[in-house]
């Protein structure tokens, strides 16, 4: 059916029209001749409930359906809830395979048939399917899903599965390294008493244990503390990945002695305190695991409104609050310009502070 540009007449010059079983939200009605014309939001034009005595749309009452399905028989997905294959260039996102496990939002009934969505926000963006064939086999199972945010540390090197089980192919290039903590949306636990997790990414699934029965993850405790640290150990301390001792970054990451860093987070793992450090560049343990202290907290005095002058020739910039840390393009201030700083601290007597808009730290020597 074409869509009319006005509800008299007219039409798209691209021959725009409305599919087969599409669901769409008027946002407006009019009455033209005794014709009821509905004006679509998601493709701009109008649409007669009725023409040339045929019924061309009718209202539905889409259901909250909010809870998990697992495909038992393979299955596709449609772009709308109807019974019409997807498009050849649509097949290959189309495909459920049997095991596969999704929460649905949406639910909607015909006389014969079931349809659920799995946009979470609105059906008019998400994917369809049946939860029962043509001949009434059934396609879609319910299943307890809970959803949250669930974070994990991984406790060892592990795939991202597709689905839930250890039969399911496995993301390619995708791992999920040792002590990596991970965020979760979804748990679900399968027949066997497996717990899986959903990667809040979208990239698949991790199970709680292998098959072998061996742990591969556990529950994270990560902590919200910001806070600003200095690097005890010489010459310098590693940062890694995750919460592993075995997942170093290599060398030109590595916090020389001395270097002022700021974290964001705490957790523990391999028996040891870790801190984020605040640009994402990876984490920083308290301590090797022969007990050596590899840095420490540092008391920091915020300044608000605060302004500092340049009195003595120009003032080089530091990366952290050290005399060894110059920034390598070697900017500086001016003698007697002044700017904003929002924070201080004290380092080997010397009163060190960071400037506002980002640029680096200052002594106040």
């Amino acid at each position: 059916m074409l869509l009319r540009l006005q509800p008299d007449g007219g039409t798209f010059p691209d021959q725009s029209g409305v599919r087969g079983g599409m669901i769409f939200s008027p946002v407006e009605t009019a009455r033209i001749d005794g014709a009821l014309w509905l004006q679509l939001h998601e493709i701009r034009g109008w649409l007669p409930v009725e023409w040339n005595r045929t019924t061309i749309c009718e209202q539905v009452e889409l259901e909250h359906a909010a809870r998990g399905y697992k495909a038992v028989q393979p299955t596709v997905s449609r772009r709308w809830p109807t019974i019409d294959m997807p498009l050849p260039q649509e097949a290959a996102r189309s495909q459920v395979v049997t095991g596969s496990v999704a929460w649905f939002s949406w639910r909607l009934r015909t006389p014969q048939l079931e349809f659920l969505c799995t946009d979470t926000i609105s059906p008019l963006t998400g994917r369809w399917v049946l939860t029962t064939s043509l001949s009434g086999a059934p396609l879609m199972q319910p299943v307890t899903l809970n959803r949250g945010c669930y974070k994990q540390r991984a406790l060892v090197r592990t795939a991202v599965f597709e689905h839930p089980t250890h039969n399911s192919p496995r993301q390619d290039k995708v791992v999920v390294r040792e002590g990596a903590i991970f965020d979760a949306s979804c748990m679900y636990q399968d027949h066997d008493g497996t717990s899986w997790y959903f990667l809040a990414d979208g990239m698949g699934w991790i199970p709680r244990t292998n098959q072998a029965n061996a742990q591969v993850c556990e529950d994270a405790l990560l902590t919200h503390k910001p806070g600003m640290y200095r690097v005890t150990s010489s010459p310098s301390t590693a940062v890694y990945h995750t919460t592993s001792m075995r997942c170093p970054r290599g060398p030109e990451t590595e916090l020389r002695h001395g270097a002022i860093f700021e974290a964001t987070h705490q957790a523990c793992g391999d028996g040891v305190l870790w801190v984020k450090l605040a640009d994402g560049s990876g984490w920083v343990p308290e301590a090797t695991q022969d007990g050596e202290l590899l840095w420490e907290p540092v008391p920091l005095t915020t300044t608000p409104g605060v302004e500092v002058t340049v009195e003595h020739g120009n003032g080089p910039i530091y990366t952290t609050s050290s005399f060894t840390c110059r920034r390598s393009d070697n900017v500086a201030l001016k003698q007697g310009s002044t700017a904003a700083v929002d924070c201080s601290l004290q380092v080997d007597g010397i009163t060190w502070y960071r400037l506002g808009d980002g640029m680096g730290w200052l002594p106040g020597y």
